[in-house]
């Protein structure tokens, strides 16, 4: 196992002062069976209102807002992932690729595919090299 320590920072500045504005933050780890968040410390400044949510792919979001005039934008994000924690994902949501997550139109699978998918039997296989 490795322990990796991360940092994120940026910092916008802008010509003229704006009298509000709307942001998305999605460079957060997430814990998963290969690696494990141990610590997340995210600043930013300035944000009137946060929230925490997550994309279609689950990876984690920070989105908020600025409702008076700045001149300037920015956050730092650090922490730590413990990684090397399993050899591949076991979970199905992890598995699972955002565009396909929720079958629709022509994403739904037919009963060949299901059939294909029963034959293969992937978590029979062992290591990830061999799924």
């Amino acid at each position: 196992m490795k322990r990796l320590h991360f940092e994120y920072d940026m910092h916008l500045t802008y010509s003229e002062p704006a009298k509000t504005s709307h942001f998305t933050i999605k460079c957060m780890p997430q814990s998963t069976d290969r690696q494990r968040v141990e610590a997340l410390d995210i600043r930013i400044e300035p944000a009137d209102s946060m929230e925490e949510g997550r994309d279609s792919f689950g990876n984690r979001l920070i989105f908020g807002n600025v409702n008076r005039e700045h001149d300037r934008f920015g956050f730092h994000i650090t922490g730590s992932v413990l990684t090397g924690l399993s050899d591949a994902e076991t979970s199905e949501r992890e598995n699972m690729l955002g565009a396909y997550r929720y079958p629709h139109g022509l994403t739904v699978p037919g009963e060949s595919l299901k059939a294909y998918l029963k034959q293969l039997a992937p978590r029979a296989l062992g290591s990830a090299l061999e799924k």
